[in-house]
């Protein structure tokens, strides 16, 4: 714990590189409590994502998901990085809208980092979840059609992201249409539906 302590004062000095050693020796300290490890993971996760090392951050963050007896509040924020990471992810293949060729790429470098780690749910997600900014991106109707073809063609191949993809598609066929459409939306059932709803800002339906 003191080596816990000793990281996390370090990263919020600035220290990084030296707190990564300290919380790296408290993870592989023969006997360390779950509970500990599971801080150490993800406070050495923050300081990898401050130091530009996404790959190394989400498998910290996903071994604390698979870490039998680690803390549940520590559970619950490896979830919530894992999201914040992917909308981080999503966000950097987006900002590319001069160069959309770019994205079919650099989306399939996101889609391996968290499929090396075995959390692609939460990258499938955060990707649903970006149609609300999609809304307020400059893209035409002929951009939105890109950047659905671009995800598609990188995680098309995984189980795990066939339901993101399908909420994709009928929200991004909803975004292109003017004025807005919602009845296109109802070519998904009423569970995936209110999260594509919820997720573009729309009144949420109630569930008959």
């Amino acid at each position: 714990m003191a080596l816990c302590n000793r990281g996390a004062a370090l990263a919020e000095h600035g220290n990084l590189e030296e707190a990564i050693r300290d919380l790296s020796r408290a993870i592989e300290l023969v006997g360390a409590p779950a509970e500990v490890v599971s801080i150490a993971l993800n406070n050495r996760g923050h300081a990898f994502t401050d130091t530009g090392h996404l790959g190394k951050a989400i498998a910290d963050h996903a071994r604390v998901l698979t870490l039998k007896g680690a803390d549940p509040g520590e559970v619950a924020s490896a979830s919530r990085s894992l999201a914040t990471i992917g909308h981080a992810v999503i966000e950097g293949v987006l900002r590319q809208v001069d160069s959309p060729d770019d994205w079919q790429a650099r989306a399939a470098t996101g889609i391996l980092l968290y499929a090396e780690c075995k959390c692609l749910p939460h990258l499938g997600d955060a990707l649903v979840r970006h149609l609300a900014r999609l809304a307020q991106s400059p893209l035409n109707n002929a951009g939105l059609d890109q950047w659905r073809a671009a995800w598609e063609f990188a995680a098309s191949r995984y189980r795990e992201m066939c339901i993101p993809l399908r909420l994709l598609k009928v929200g991004i066929a909803y975004l292109k249409t003017q004025p807005r459409d919602e009845t296109v939306l109802l070519e998904l059932p009423k569970e995936e539906r209110l999260l594509v709803r919820e997720a573009l800002g729309l009144p949420i339906e109630r569930l008959e």
